[in-house]
């Protein structure tokens, strides 16, 4: 094997490492109910200083924020009659956390006193192994 080869067989497998190394973002589920969902982009979670919410990652430990989306989805068919009209968009979102990648994705309702309620429909476990919590 030559010098040449052996330069550009080590800058392979250099640039393999590399590639196994950049995080895999779990899929969103593209429906739920048979209605199609359209997702928006991956955003910086919202940080409040003035709050006492733990904004990180409860698996790894990452500090945080996570990262979250909003999606949509339109009522399936188009309303005929007018009791139909009332059918309104639904709401999903999902948090990740930018080190492990554990995603979770809820519908979000609203129960009949106009409270926001959230439904798991989709959990993806995080990508790497959480690090040993010390015994206090």
């Amino acid at each position: 094997m030559s010098d040449t080869e052996a330069q550009l067989r080590a800058r392979i497998a250099e640039l393999e490492a590399q590639l196994a190394a950049q995080p895999v973002i779990p899929a969103l589920p593209e429906e739920h109910d048979g209605q199609h969902i359209d997702w928006r982009l991956w955003e910086e979670g919202i940080v409040s200083l003035c709050s006492n919410l733990d904004t990180g990652c409860t698996t790894c430990g990452h500090p945080g924020p996570l990262m979250l989306t909003f999606g949509f989805a339109l009522p399936a068919v188009e309303p005929r009659r007018r009791s139909e009209r009332g059918r309104k968009i639904r709401r999903f979102r999902a948090f990740r956390c930018r080190a492990c990648q554990e995603t979770t994705v809820y519908d979000t309702r609203h129960d009949e006193y106009g409270r926001q309620e959230y439904e798991e429909i989709a959990y993806h476990p995080p990508r790497t192994i959480p690090a040993p919590q010390e015994a206090s």
